[in-house]
């Protein structure tokens, strides 16, 4: 069952910062702006806890990635003058790829 929910919310996380990484509407970036920080302050707590108990060196890449991604995402700004930041690029991939390896692990 974990292993469900992994899946379910490593693919929010991943659509969630892609959008933000390579949306230009304004509407559409503002709701994932808002949702990506749900899914950082809650949600993804569960799945990365997990991940770090089964882990040798008890880290979660998941949660790496996505703390980096909100530094990003916090020097972008709520409301940057350009949209899609570039900024964001790397870092909604590297949250992929985090996502993919956990969703292995579980």
């Amino acid at each position: 069952m974990l292993r469900e929910e992994a899946i379910k919310l490593c693919k929010e996380a991943s659509e969630v910062t892609a959008r933000l990484a390579s949306s230009s509407d304004r509407d559409d970036w503002t709701a994932a702006h808002s949702r990506f920080w749900v899914l950082y302050n809650g949600p993804l707590y569960t799945i990365e806890t997990k991940e770090k108990e089964k882990s040798p060196d008890h880290t979660s890449p998941l949660e790496g990635a996505m703390v980096r991604f909100g530094r990003l995402l916090k020097e972008a700004g709520d409301k940057p003058d350009k949209l899609p930041p570039t900024t964001l690029d790397q870092g909604s991939l590297a949250v992929a790829r985090a996502c993919k390896d956990t969703v292995e692990r579980m």
